[in-house]
């Protein structure tokens, strides 16, 4: 459903690359982009030495006792996370009056204009009541930031943070490192249990601390802990970086041979059949007959040299054109 589509914004970013810095490999300029300086070769050697601790590190927890961290799961009506939600944004010393908190699919910050009007969503989980808890912690690390901003740098390019990198930094640390914690925490308890007094009532602080320290790999990275958080970037940047490499079409079909019909090049600009075994022919789908040369049409293959089971005009019903002109 998504292919086609994320075909054309690869290529598109490729393409944008290689006009505005053609000695430099696509994924390289990407990165410089969002974090001034930053390059694969010092990405590989970070994530390599943090994967040979954090694997092991990853392995050896879940084979100890797990944390019971029920106390988080249950029915938490969305009325209650968001009045909770609004506690924390004053906990955390947000200003309310140029910080709109509002509910999204996937959370997420952003500013309108500029550091004086700023915008931070979460998604409420009615069975999960640490899911919005720390969206709103994280995006409310970010906003803080945002709002940091030298007020003589409003409404100008400068505004809202150095990089991509120091924002995260800013978000990740009151995810983490304040609202992970057993002062957070016991600071934080008796507004939980105000909100949630039927859920919480036999729920101690210290229970929830514990709770929501628990070490396991997941598959959403907004809601990762804290040991497990970098092994979803470390994919997502190895997926990145094999998009940044040159790719290749190939075409073929199951009923004629397989792979190898036919097969792109560094034109990228249509695909060469491999004539040396198939003869194609394009065709108005509604007559049968040929059409000219670079005309759409049904494409036809016939294989030449397949002897156990030889196909002669085979109607793919996939639309094409053809053209002998030589490849640029």
């Amino acid at each position: 459903l998504f292919c086609p589509y994320v075909e054309q914004i690869v290529a598109t970013e490729r393409r944008f690359a290689a006009y505005c810095a053609p000695d430099m490999h696509p994924y390289n300029y990407c990165l410089d982009k969002y974090e001034e300086g930053l390059i694969m070769e010092k990405c590989d050697e970070f994530f390599g030495a943090l994967k040979s601790r954090l694997v092991p590190l990853i392995k050896r927890i879940g084979e100890k006792p797990q944390i019971d961290d029920s106390c988080l799961w249950g029915e938490f009506s969305v009325a209650a996370q968001e009045k909770f939600s609004l506690a924390l944004t004053d906990v955390m010393g947000i200003d309310r009056a140029h910080c709109g908190l509002g509910t999204t699919e996937h959370p997420f910050t952003t500013s309108l204009g500029s550091h004086h009007d700023v915008r931070i969503t979460t998604n409420y989980d009615r069975g999960n009541l640490a899911s919005s808890m720390f969206s709103v912690i994280h995006e409310g690390g970010h906003a803080l930031y945002d709002m940091g901003s030298d007020d003589s740098l409003a409404y100008t390019n400068l505004d809202g943070g150095v990089s991509m990198g120091i924002h995260e930094s800013q978000s990740r640390f009151y995810e983490n490192l304040l609202g992970r914690s057993r002062g957070f925490v016991n600071y934080i308890f008796p507004k939980m249990q105000e909100c949630f007094p039927d859920q919480l009532k036999d729920v101690t602080a210290a229970q929830v601390y514990k709770a929501i320290n628990l070490v396991t790999p997941s598959l959403i990275r907004t809601e990762a802990d804290e040991v497990t958080y970098c092994l979803h970037v470390m994919v997502r940047y190895e997926i990145e970086k094999r998009l940044g490499l040159e790719a290749f079409d190939v075409y073929g079909l199951t009923e004629i041979i397989g792979p190898g019909v036919a097969f792109g090049c560094h034109a990228h600009d249509g695909m060469h059949v491999n004539e040396d075994h198939f003869i194609i022919e394009i065709i108005n789908p509604e007559t049968g007959k040929p059409v000219a040369e670079g005309e759409q049409g049904e494409i036809v293959f016939s294989c030449i040299t397949k002897e156990a089971l030889p196909i002669l005009r085979y109607r793919t019903r996939a639309i094409g054109s053809v053209t002998y002109e030589k490849c640029s």
